[in-house]
């Protein structure tokens, strides 16, 4: 995963990083029953990730794929596998009022369950709340940690190559490097019915990457 939660979730010794209907223009605002991260077997959203290295951007393209469901601890979540040692699966999920849920993740080595709340589906602006979030070594496998969430925005006008989004920003932060620290922080922006539609990467203030929505399908 690249270096944000896609889901929300970091991997240590790689890069963090998931009928059909396609989307390539503007879209009708959303009913207030819908997820803001829509989650179905199949679903996928595809992405133009810039990344800034230490001499200059250069651009990939990303995608999240729904492949199965599982269910940990009597929760079920629909799954997003990882290629690395260990075989991880993080599993989110939707509560009944649409906010996006860490449900956990199981690998070879060990599980966790946590069914805690990553993106609210309506919050407020200033808003904040902890995440319990997995992170995946393929040393331990899964441990549990936390993150703090706040609502930087909500009815934010989000342009991209899929369309144009009416956005909840979400920012959370964290300290990275191991004989220097710094400060990693994300912006992620969530369209109601849609899931994430960018997501900007700053460290210690300067944007070292930003990944925007091209195009998704969803069951």
């Amino acid at each position: 995963m690249k270096q944000r939660i896609y889901f929300p979730l970091v991997i240590i010794a790689a890069i963090m990083a998931m009928t059909l209907f396609s989307c390539t223009k503007d879209t009708e605002p959303a009913s207030l029953n819908e997820p803001i991260w829509p989650f179905a077997i199949g679903n996928k959203w595809v992405y133009l990730d810039s990344i800034h290295n230490m001499y200059s951007w250069h651009t990939t393209y990303d995608s999240v794929l729904i492949t199965d469901k599982k269910t940990i601890n009597g929760i079920e979540g629909y799954c997003q596998h990882e290629e690395a040692p260990g075989n991880p699966v993080f599993c989110l999920g939707s509560d009944e009022q649409g906010n996006c849920l860490i449900v956990g993740g199981t690998s070879d080595i060990n599980q966790v369950s946590l069914n805690s709340i990553a993106y609210k589906n309506y919050p407020r602006v200033g808003e904040k709340w902890i995440l319990h979030n997995a992170t995946y070594s393929e040393e331990t496998g899964f441990t549990e940690d936390t993150l703090s969430f706040t609502c930087e925005g909500i009815d934010i006008p989000v342009k991209t190559q899929a369309g144009t989004f009416t956005c909840n920003a979400y920012s959370y932060s964290y300290y990275s490097g191991t004989t220097i620290h710094h400060v990693d922080k994300f912006v992620d922006y969530f369209a109601r019915g849609i899931g994430r539609v960018k997501s900007i990467h700053f460290e210690d203030g300067k944007i070292q990457s930003n990944s925007t929505l091209i195009n998704y399908f969803l069951k």
